[in-house]
């Protein structure tokens, strides 16, 4: 499947960065100065463009989803205290640049309208319904049915309620699926299938997939069927297929999140220290992904100096120098061990086992050097990946919601996941013979499956996080010392500026919902009872 590389679009990169309710009157203007100017290729490449790039600086940089799943910790605050200390203060942000990207699928489904071109129009509807479930996945009711409604002078949308939210979404994704499976015009401007049909059909069955399963507690099992189809249906089963974007890498706005174009002291790679949970998940079963995704310690303890060298999985070299632990306090570092995980919810990193250095703590293990680059053909603007909707499919399976083979289509998610990172196909064979469902019982079984999805989502942190709050694994994600005096967050609260530009209708959702703060259960989970 031919990729491409992200380009700079600034057109679409740059307009929106506004507040709610001034982002609803400029799209007045907007949407008719795009309708006269541009064309249907030209919005959808800018749609696929920032849609993709944000939902990853949200899946990898977006510290908060990955610090409570337990993928990094990061030191910040000048290096004194670490972000893992305030892990569950979810801090309240503006949706503005989200609905931003939704009015410019719109405008381009008008567009499309107007030229003819309903191909183009269903792929900005799978998009527009990535972005819609991620806003209602964050937050609950969330203006959607009159979100969109600016141009028709409505500023005061009305808050949908979650499971009218599914419902839709479902239901355009469906009248999407039925529009590429019959228009005969040409998918113009498409940076993720090069205008291959069949495969934006396979990309927005997998959404439908992940929706269904993620919501199929929350509608009482009512979606069954509807499962069962889009499990019986084509879908991404192979990495190759991944719904993702290559980086150029040849400017800022065009380049991997932690290269030195975007990160050029490199803190934002280096402040991310992988977190114990982590690198002993990945150790416990000889997972080859440990020295493709985590760097070895730079300086650690041991029983005298030493130096040399070590090799990860992709061939970069580390040079390893090795501190004298006589006389020092090197609080319980675990000595003769290359990957030390960062100790997670605790207050200062950089004090961690007895580090000195001033701006980093090199006992403690960061990402690989490949995750430094500007471009790589493993750094990907990542929209959805075969992994996921196999580990999906094979919860389904093992739950009775479809039928299916669950330890198949489990093994079809390592492999997909091991070999979206270029792993060695007989060291994923090997990694897959000594890992096999337990069979002990389907929680066990089911516990091993979400465990291994998890893994696979490490750059995936946000959707990591939706995941866990249904299904409760991994274990460790829940456990924490009893300093942290917040509970774990289900949601992210109400942006400011909308609450007060949109009182009326907002107040009525929090009213619905309960409240309006970071513990208050969405529909998705309220009463949903977790696997652990």
């Amino acid at each position: 499947m031919k990729k491409y590389k992200i380009f700079s679009l600034l057109l679409l990169m740059i307009i929106g960065m506004s507040c709610t309710d001034q982002l609803r009157k400029d799209e007045l203007e907007l949407q008719e100065s795009v309708n006269r100017q541009t064309s249907p290729a030209f919005l959808l490449s800018g749609s696929i463009v920032s849609i993709s790039t944000f939902m990853q600086e949200k899946g990898v940089a977006k510290s908060e989803f990955n610090a409570i799943m337990l993928y990094y910790m990061e030191l910040f605050g000048g290096h004194v205290k670490s972000q893992s200390h305030e892990i569950y203060a979810f801090p309240i942000e503006n949706w503005g640049v989200e609905y931003k990207m939704l009015y410019d699928t719109k405008a381009g489904m008008d567009v499309a309208a107007e030229f003819n071109r309903p191909s183009t129009t269903a792929a900005l509807q799978v998009l527009q319904c990535i972005v819609f479930e991620y806003l209602s996945d964050i937050h609950g009711d969330i203006p959607y049915s009159e979100a969109l409604d600016g141009r028709e002078g409505n500023i005061k949308p009305v808050f949908d309620t979650q499971a009218d939210i599914y419902t839709g979404l479902l239901k355009t994704l469906d009248n999407a699926i039925a529009t590429l499976g019959s228009s005969s015009d040409k998918l113009e401007g498409d940076l993720l299938y090069n205008g291959n049909k069949q495969s934006w059909i396979k990309f927005a069955n997998s959404l439908k997939i992940r929706m269904l399963v993620r919501s199929y507690d929350a509608f009482g099992g009512t979606k069954k069927a509807e499962l069962q189809a889009a499990a019986g249906a084509m879908y991404i089963d192979d990495s190759m297929d991944n719904a993702a974007l290559s980086y150029e890498g040849t400017a800022p706005e065009n380049s991997w999140i932690w290269g030195p174009n975007r990160d050029s002291g490199g803190d934002g790679l280096f402040g991310k220290k992988a977190s114990i949970a982590f690198i002993e998940s990945l150790s416990a079963n000889s997972d080859p992904r440990l020295s493709a995704w985590i760097a070895p310690a730079l300086k650690p303890w041991g029983d005298a100096a030493d130096n040399y060298t070590l090799t990860d999985y992709y061939g970069y070299t580390y040079d390893i120098e090795v501190f004298d632990k006589t006389g020092n306090d090197i609080g319980g570092f675990p000595l003769y061990e290359d990957y030390v995980g960062s100790p997670y919810l605790v207050q200062g990193l950089r004090l961690v086992y007895g580090n000195l250095e001033s701006d980093d703590n090199p006992k403690l293990s960061s990402y690989t050097k490949i995750f430094g680059q500007d471009s790589n053909d493993l750094l990907k603007a990542t929209l959805f990946e075969a992994s996921e909707v196999s580990f999906c499919l094979a919860e389904a399976a093992k739950r009775g919601w479809i039928t299916g083979d669950a330890s198949a289509l489990y093994e079809a998610g390592i492999r997909n996941s091991m070999e979206r990172w270029d792993i060695d196909g007989n060291d994923i064979t090997t990694y897959i013979s000594a890992n096999p469902l337990p069979g002990t019982s389907d929680q066990d079984d089911l516990v091993v499956i979400l465990t291994e999805k998890w893994k696979s989502m490490f750059t995936q942190g946000h959707q990591s996080w939706f995941n866990y709050r249904r299904t409760g694994v991994p274990a460790e994600v829940g456990n924490y010392p009893s300093f942290i005096t917040l509970p774990f967050p289900n949601r992210w609260r109400y942006p400011t500026v909308e609450v007060d530009n949109n009182n009326a209708n907002a107040l009525e959702a929090i009213e619905r919902l309960g409240g309006d703060t970071q513990t208050d259960e969405i529909w998705l989970i309220k009463g949903v009872a977790p696997v652990l």
